[in-house]
């Protein structure tokens, strides 16, 4: 008898990546950020409230329906991201293909969506007694919504993390600030306050502009801070946002030992998507694209390193 094996996909498939797909409560609040950035939203208010033990968040963006838009929120892979990469106002979409509905579990243990599109209001009230399971359907409930704008909802609730554990309101402003694409059509609200671009206090600037056979064209700058800077180090963004944080490179082993405490820079890699692990915490440092930027930055700090003494 001849058997025919195939790669299936387990019922628990959805809950085993629930608790791979982010490495932390901050991370996983970002892919939802990331979701409104794609769903072309003008503003996304993250609302935090560790007595009600809450978590709303709170979009403009196109929102969706059950025909269009919640069929990809709910699933698993095979995004429609993917096949569509480029939002109708033109932004190049950063978010995760096809985790958002395994990061609610992730994040607490109930939600409500709510989502208005073209005058239809859709809620889905999920509570999470099991195993996320990939067959088992998820109820919603549709209803008019005339003079209603288009904007999406979540409010979570008995969340699974909290400032007595593993979560900080101040890490996740910094984080965010680093992190996410803020741009002047896109704001950024945390518990009501705005988040701005970071602002460094530096004493010299450097640019550089290189295209290579493996990495594409890449664009950067190099901060030289007055001072000793605590986010010294080099910050990779793909797309317009942050991939893992700044310490990629050893500026000192790199030919950098005297400003390495003093060096920011901010590398524009866009033709690395494809280097992006599925947390989004690295690049794969074994990545050819990856190999050329490294060789490229030695250069440049070097160069920095020269000029400077």
């Amino acid at each position: 008898m001849t058997v025919i094996l195939r790669r299936e996909i387990g019922k628990n498939a959805a809950d085993l990546i629930s608790r791979l797909a982010a490495s932390s409560a901050i991370a996983a609040i970002e892919e939802f950020i990331a979701n409104s950035h794609d769903a072309d939203a003008e503003k996304v208010e993250v609302t935090y409230d560790s007595k009600r033990d809450f978590l709303k968040i709170k979009d403009d963006g196109e929102g969706m329906t059950p025909e269009n838009g919640l069929p990809d929120f709910y699933r698993l892979g095979d995004s429609n991201k993917i096949l569509n990469p480029v939002t109708q106002k033109g932004r190049r979409k950063i978010g995760k293909f096809g985790v958002a509905t395994i990061l609610l579990k992730f994040l607490a243990k109930s939600y409500v969506l709510e989502t208005v599109k073209d005058g239809r209001l859709t809620t889905v009230d999920e509570l999470f007694e099991d195993e996320l399971s990939s067959d088992k359907p998820i109820p919603y409930k549709a209803s008019p919504a005339p003079n209603t704008p288009n904007g999406t909802i979540i409010t979570m609730s008995s969340l699974n993390f909290s400032e007595e554990s593993d979560f900080n309101l101040e890490d996740l402003v910094k984080r965010v600030r680093w992190d996410m694409p803020i741009l002047p059509d896109f704001k950024i609200f945390i518990n009501g306050t705005e988040i701005v671009p970071v602002q460094l206090d530096t004493a010299k600037e450097f640019e550089f502009e290189k295209e290579g056979e493996k990495m594409g064209k890449v664009t950067g700058r190099f901060f030289y801070t007055k001072r000793p800077c605590k986010d010294a180090g080099i910050h990779i963004y793909i797309n317009g946002r942050r991939v893992g944080n700044a310490d990629y490179f050893k500026i000192a082993e790199m030919g950098g030992r005297s400003i390495s405490s003093r060096i920011v820079g901010i590398i524009n890699a866009d033709d690395l998507e494809g280097a992006i692990l599925f947390d989004r915490g690295r690049l794969k440092e074994d990545d050819p694209g990856f190999r050329e930027l490294a060789g490229v930055v030695k250069k440049v700090l070097r160069k920095i390193s020269y000029e400077i003494f």
